[in-house]
């Protein structure tokens, strides 16, 4: 499964859409609209939905959105129970910034727990954020702001293994830039 912005000419509405293949990838289906969020935009936006699926087969996606208006701008989760056919509609993690493109990235644990991780403007500065969503859970956990604060964060990257889940990202600062890494045992997340 790929997921990447659809885009509708001559409106440049930017919506996320999954294609599946059934054929170890040499063909794939119709594209699928994660969710319709109406965003325009005259660029390309670099930063497309990410997607994961958990063991009992459901596709779950993050997203960020500019929205078909600024108070609409944020982190957007939605998931399908039926391989990725139909998306349910999208819910807010957090509100983010209408005039910047931000990365998001989720990951789904053994026991189906999932972790999303994004880039959001604090300070006037981009700084990476963490969330996650225990199994059976209605909502989101508290927002945990993972980067100092003190550097411009950016492409943040998520992984699970048994035990831990391992959250990346760049910082910069000037013409430097470096690799920071957070680990944490998934029983405490």
């Amino acid at each position: 499964m790929l997921s990447y912005r659809f885009v509708t000419k001559p409106e440049n509405v930017r919506n996320h859409v999954v294609i599946r293949s059934t054929d170890g990838g040499r063909t794939f289906g119709e594209p699928v609209a994660i969710s319709d969020d109406g965003w325009t935009s005259e660029g390309c936006p670099h930063a497309g939905a990410s997607i994961t699926a958990d063991d009992q087969g459901s596709i779950h996606s993050v997203w960020w959105t500019g929205g078909r208006t600024d108070d609409e701008a944020g982190i957007y989760y939605t998931y399908s129970e039926d391989g990725g056919q139909s998306f349910l509609p999208r819910e807010l993690i957090a509100e983010a910034s209408p005039k910047a493109v931000l990365h998001t990235q989720v990951r789904a644990d053994t026991d189906g727990n999932l972790y999303a991780v994004w880039v959001n403007i604090q300070n006037e500065q981009r700084q990476i954020f963490l969330a996650h969503r225990r199994t059976g859970a209605a909502e989101w956990s508290e927002i945990e702001q993972l980067s100092d604060g003190t550097e411009n964060a950016l492409f943040p990257m998520l992984a699970v293994d048994e035990d831990r889940l391992y959250v990346t990202w760049t910082e910069r600062k000037g013409e430097t830039s470096q690799v920071k890494v957070r680990t944490a045992l998934l029983s405490d997340s």
